[in-house]
């Protein structure tokens, strides 16, 4: 950590400590295409409950119907609420966005579990949250003042910083923060703007944008998945 701190030093333009504090191992994915069964409708509240929730295959068995999958990948020590470790809400659904992007475009999946308006159990995803969502917004634009950047394994990496806010309230978070709203928890595990090769950005130079965010917010004392 001592030599990241020093790699990742912020800019003079931004005396943030939380710059060289920040990890870059750490993230959480949603990935809709591994799995063999369909992905969660988009926009569409669909009622059911999780009957495999862990690292590797997601099911969600549709209430009538048949189940929807994805998988769900940690890296580093990334984290997310272990959904099967306590009751359903009542009234089980879950909402998913962006799990089935036009061609050519990469997945960015939002994904809320619930029940009822206002009993809320997961809130988590890889993509901003620009439209209030049980009155959360979550907004990581990418950043290439905050924090300098440094060459990792991968390219070039630049922590950047995510705005997270409900009913009027908005905090700055970095990689790796926890903070509480109420009887919520929020917790980044990712953001970067980074410059590397990568599949969905094919290039390797300074000018070569690749975001990466993820994050979670749950009830206060939810159990973690367990690795």
């Amino acid at each position: 950590m001592g030599l990241l701190a020093v790699a990742c030093g912020c800019a003079p333009y931004d005396d943030a400590p939380e710059c060289g504090d920040a990890t870059v191992e750490d993230h959480f994915r949603f990935d809709p295409y591994t799995s063999e069964l369909a992905s969660p409708s988009h926009g569409v509240r669909t009622p059911g409950s999780f009957t495999a929730w862990e690292v590797g295959e997601v099911v969600f068995q549709r209430k009538g119907g048949e189940p929807h999958g994805f998988f769900l990948v940690l890296e580093g020590e990334g984290t997310l609420p272990d959904l099967l470790a306590s009751p359903p809400p009542a009234r089980p659904a879950i909402t998913a966005f962006g799990f089935d992007p036009p061609a050519a475009e990469p997945a960015e999946p939002l994904l809320r579990y619930g029940g009822v308006p206002g009993d809320l159990r997961l809130l988590a995803g890889n993509v901003e949250l620009l439209e209030p969502l049980d009155g959360w917004t979550v907004r990581s634009p990418r950043d290439e003042e905050t924090c300098r950047s440094f060459h990792g394994d991968g390219g070039w990496l630049r922590i950047k910083p995510v705005y997270v806010g409900r009913d009027g309230e908005e905090r700055r978070l970095f990689p790796g923060d926890r903070a509480v709203f109420g009887q919520f928890e929020v917790v980044v595990v990712s953001a970067q703007s980074n410059n590397r090769n990568h599949p969905w950005a094919p290039c390797s130079g300074e000018v070569c944008p690749w975001e990466k965010l993820a994050w979670w917010i749950a009830p206060l004392g939810a159990e973690l998945l367990p690795l």
